[in-house]
């Protein structure tokens, strides 16, 4: 196993293991897909805004994977 999929499995359970409820958050109106904590509400929770998520998100996306950007 490499060390990024090391880290995406350690991130994985933190996130399934903190309900929203357990960190200060609404439960929400929608059901969930799987336990735990959305990305959106683990980077509001660190102080991450959208704009400085999405290009890490792009970061790690396959090249040309994502039409337009960073051409």
């Amino acid at each position: 196993m490499s060390t990024k999929d090391d880290i995406r499995e350690f991130l994985i359970a933190k996130r399934a293991s903190i309900s929203p409820e357990q960190a200060g958050l609404p439960a929400g109106l929608s059901e969930r897909r799987v336990p735990g904590l959305r990305r959106e509400e683990v980077a509001m929770l660190a102080g991450v805004t959208s704009p400085l998520r999405t290009p890490c998100a792009l970061m790690s996306a396959p090249a040309g994977a994502v039409a337009g950007y960073g051409t």
